[in-house]
């Protein structure tokens, strides 16, 4: 039996983690912050020794944290294509109910990053537009047969 059928992690997830995990070790070097200082915030925060124990939307709420700090993600350069479909999936985010939050777990789930400014792919971002164009198109409906129209 593999490991991934014992903890039910499917080849997309063991990814994410372990992208998760990459950008925690970079920001605690890049923030200078010494081993028991990273031990002591896990501990305080998560109840945990190390960040392999932690689940994915804990690995994404440290990396937050760290951003908080003043820690900021490199990436690769991003085309023009690639900033324009992030403005505008940032443009479509009020139009959608439950806002950034909602957005940041479809784009967890759609593109493998915890934020949109993360994500660099054109044809994850198409995808996240269009879910989230799919998302606004229900709730209008579901509107307006709550208000008796239709």
């Amino acid at each position: 039996m593999t490991f991934q059928k014992i903890t039910g992690e499917g080849e997309e997830n063991q990814e994410r983690r372990r992208k998760l995990l990459a950008m925690i070790h970079i920001a605690k070097e890049a923030l200078c912050w010494s081993d028991i200082q990273y031990r002591c915030m896990l501990e305080g925060g998560f109840d945990v020794p190390t960040a392999a124990a932690l689940t994915i939307e804990q690995l994404g709420k440290v990396v937050d944290f760290f951003i908080r700090e003043g820690w900021e993600p490199q990436g690769r350069k991003k085309t023009k294509q690639t900033v324009m479909l992030q403005k505008r999936v940032m443009g479509f985010v009020s139009q959608i109910p439950g806002g950034e939050k909602r957005v940041d777990g479809l784009c967890l789930k759609l593109c493998g990053v915890a934020k949109v400014q993360w994500c660099d792919d054109p044809a994850k971002l198409k995808r996240l537009l269009a879910a989230m164009g799919n998302i606004k198109r229900k709730e209008v409906v579901i509107s307006a047969v709550s208000r008796g129209v239709g």
